[in-house]
């Protein structure tokens, strides 16, 4: 069973307890958990925006972040947008891609993209265009289906 999200909670709500912010070991000393896994699970909420840190002498102190990660605010467009790994795997999407495509934000991440457009049947074109080597690293096209 994946604790995940049980830890995260409980790191999230320490936190907004002491909003003045924390170090790793009095956060473990807290909730008595290990350091390492502490440490772990608020390198993750780092990576996804949920805390911030500030530096102190040597020591990190973290806090909750006042700021809203770039991903979430792609739904607020009413383009569909997919991104993508340098595999060409689906990392994120907006919900007008996953209106547009009919697939579910869940069946999306994680599946290749040029698998998905040809399945989904967009012309061979958009293909070439996102496997050209002079393309730029983001670009936009519009797409017909077949």
């Amino acid at each position: 069973m994946d604790n995940t999200h049980h830890y995260i909670s409980r790191i999230f709500d320490f936190l907004r307890e002491n909003q003045d912010g924390m170090t790793i070991s009095e956060m473990s000393v807290g909730l008595s958990m290990s350091r390492n896994t502490v440490g772990k699970y608020i390198e993750m909420m780092f990576q996804s925006g949920m805390v911030d840190v500030r530096t102190v002498g040597k020591a990190k102190i973290f806090f909750l972040s006042k700021r809203v990660p770039v991903t979430t605010l792609l739904n607020y467009l009413s383009l569909a947008v997919i991104q993508t790994d340098e595999r060409f795997t689906i990392q994120n999407a907006n919900l007008s891609a996953t209106d547009f495509l009919g697939i579910g934000f869940s069946s999306l991440t994680g599946r290749n993209v040029l698998d998905l457009l040809t399945i989904q049947g967009f012309k061979q074109e958009i293909k070439m265009k996102i496997l050209s080597s002079d393309r730029p690293l983001i670009f936009a096209s519009d797409l017909e289906l077949i």
